[in-house]
């Protein structure tokens, strides 16, 4: 998914997507670009969008059939997805890998208590709040060097904080089979002004990161607009 350019950004989020602006050089976020890009181009768009002349003539209806029934096949091996939630308003964006959307996941009410939640003094019911503004450096540059991957600032609030339990609620009514205690903790995620966005990458673990231990591999991320976007 495509942040909004030039345009402030907060969302509760962990989550593969691109950022590019037209005034900053496109090797900042796209200098790591090449594999995702390549290995994704060949994937599975909606039916609607697989119908270029240069487009293999199956991959329409393949499409049709990975979304269809209520156990649709492109879900299959991954987690499961509660089509029907939110008053049956959740869209298809993407077949394969496949990406959802749902207008209105939480009410404005719901949105601006979140935000909250990133104020210098947060409301005094919200607990802990950890801020980080995420900086260049040697673990944080793309494949350029001279480039950061990810230019943000990111408030990590705890579970407990009550503007965050619509969103706790909405994550775990549409992934069914998803316990709390499987759900990383909150990040609230702001992109504002040129230059600051996350390049390419995969949220997926590697093999010591992903051990049952420390809960396993990663099944799903839940991105969240907290504010209006102009674009993405």
């Amino acid at each position: 998914a495509n942040p909004p350019k030039n345009t402030p950004s907060s969302s509760p989020s962990s989550s593969c997507r691109h950022f590019s602006s037209p005034s900053v050089d496109n090797d900042l976020w796209d200098a790591n670009v090449s594999p995702l890009q390549q290995e994704w181009a060949s994937s599975l768009p909606l039916p609607e969008n697989a119908q270029h002349p240069n487009d293999d003539p199956t991959r329409a209806t393949r499409a049709r059939h990975a979304m269809a029934g209520p156990r649709p096949p492109a879900l299959e091996g991954r987690c499961t997805v509660n089509l029907n939630a939110f008053n049956n308003r959740l869209q298809w964006l993407h077949v394969d890998p496949p990406v959802l959307i749902i207008d209105d996941f939480l009410s404005s009410q719901e949105c601006s208590e979140a935000l909250a939640c990133t104020n210098e003094s947060p409301p005094p019911h919200v607990g802990r709040v950890i801020k980080l503004e995420s900086r260049l450096s040697d673990s944080n540059k793309s494949r350029s060097s001279s480039t950061a991957l990810r230019l943000s600032t990111t408030w990590y609030v705890r579970y407990a904080a009550p503007p965050l339990k619509p969103l706790l609620r909405g994550l775990l009514e549409l992934l069914p089979n998803v316990a709390l205690e499987q759900v990383e903790e909150v990040q609230l995620v702001r992109y504002e002004g040129e230059g600051q966005g996350f390049g390419w990458h995969e949220d997926v673990l590697d093999a010591d990161s992903a051990t049952p231990e420390a809960g396993g591999q990663r099944v799903a991320t839940l991105l969240v607009y907290l504010d209006e976007c102009e674009d993405g």
